[in-house]
């Protein structure tokens, strides 16, 4: 997936993509609309405009083209502010214009390295004074955060129908909250924001779905629920010591500042999400971030497996274990992904994970 972050770990290069401004309506000079107290709990936009809404696209992200031309017509026939880039520093100036323009609600067209670096922007750069809910236009290659918390259906038509719910008010049951997890690689002051962390063979498993399916035309969703479904057979057979994906290694955790534990290590993964691919659920948040992980030797793993993933079964047992906290340290060798994008891991110390803040997304 092509995203914006200038980040270690993903490819950034390409060439710079000019930022594509559409004239919004005139913004109500008062700065905040008077609504009755019904209201008073809504995302509000100035009634019979949609001046509070404005979209932001990534131009090298991993959705087909024509969505992006169909977003911005649907935009530009309602007169909003639409933003198409694909650079780290044009992101950034691009947010900082929806905040001088008093945006309360983002529509981002892309996939889920687009959300993490509008998010991480947002944060680190303390662009917004009060952060926008966001609205998640399925535009990317990868979209398990969509899957949760997105819009379903193409993006343009999606953004049609977040207009028509915009039109004078957004009422909170079309709002979900999610937790956000600050991920800091070792002693980096700035945390890089996301929704699932994986490590161990997660980031492996993403590298090979990426050179034997998505070179072949299947990515998206049905790349990723074959990959997944490949790895959960292979895992059930049991035979993965030397499996050059699914092989465990040594790895040490620490969660809320308790004890550590060291464990060789088929896969650990970290969410917020309610929801992963395939509505797979195998640890609730629990208001914090649910943490599951895979040791080895493991046993009758055909057996437990498929209770497991969907958040049933005993928390413990044959090498599945499940947890949830606000804080996790982790000490790991084969790098680690977050939202898909692929990171090397710090040598010497470890990933501090935290539940930070949440998210408010608007469902439409």
């Amino acid at each position: 997936m092509a995203a914006w972050p200038a980040r270690s770990g993903p490819d950034c290069r390409g060439g710079l993509d000019r930022i594509v401004r559409r004239r919004s309506p005139r913004a109500d000079p008062t700065g905040r609309n008077s609504e009755s107290a019904g209201r008073a709990n809504c995302l509000v936009a100035a009634v019979g405009h949609v001046t509070r809404l404005a979209v932001l696209s990534n131009r090298r992200s991993g959705g087909s083209h024509d969505h992006l031309e169909q977003v911005g017509a649907v935009a530009d026939a309602h007169g909003l502010l639409h933003v198409a880039t694909g650079e780290l520093d044009e992101l950034e100036g691009a947010l900082k214009s929806f905040a001088a323009r008093g945006v309360e609600i983002l529509a981002i067209n892309g996939g889920d390295g687009t959300l993490d670096a509008a998010l991480t922007a947002m944060r680190n750069r303390h662009i917004f004074e009060r952060e926008p809910a966001i609205a998640l236009l399925r535009g990317g290659t990868t979209n398990m955060v969509h899957d949760d918390v997105g819009l379903s259906g193409k993006p343009a038509n999606a953004l049609s129908r977040l207009i028509s719910a915009c039109q004078e008010a957004v009422p909170d049951r079309l709002i979900r909250s999610r937790r956000a997890i600050a991920v800091r690689r070792g002693d980096a002051g700035e945390a890089t924001y996301g929704f699932f962390f994986g490590t161990a063979a997660v980031p492996r498993a993403i590298r090979m779905t990426r050179q034997r399916l998505h070179t072949r035309g299947l990515a998206g969703p049905v790349g990723d629920s074959l990959s997944l479904i490949w790895t959960m057979l292979r895992l059930a057979t049991g035979h993965i010591a030397n499996d050059p994906v699914l092989h465990p290694e040594p790895l040490s955790w620490s969660l809320d500042g308790g004890a550590w534990h060291e464990a060789e290590t088929v896969l650990m993964v970290a969410t917020t999400l309610d929801r992963l691919l395939l509505g797979l659920r195998p640890v609730s948040p629990d208001g914090g971030f649910g943490v599951a992980g895979l040791t080895w030797p493991y046993r009758r793993l055909w057996l437990r497996l498929p209770a497991f993933v969907r958040g049933r079964g005993a928390d413990r047992g044959g090498g599945l274990w499940r947890a949830r906290g606000e804080r996790l340290a982790v000490c790991c060798g084969a790098g680690y992904t977050l939202d898909g994008e692929l990171f090397e891991a710090p040598k010497g110390t470890p990933i501090m994970l935290d539940a930070a803040p949440p998210v408010r997304f608007v469902l439409a």
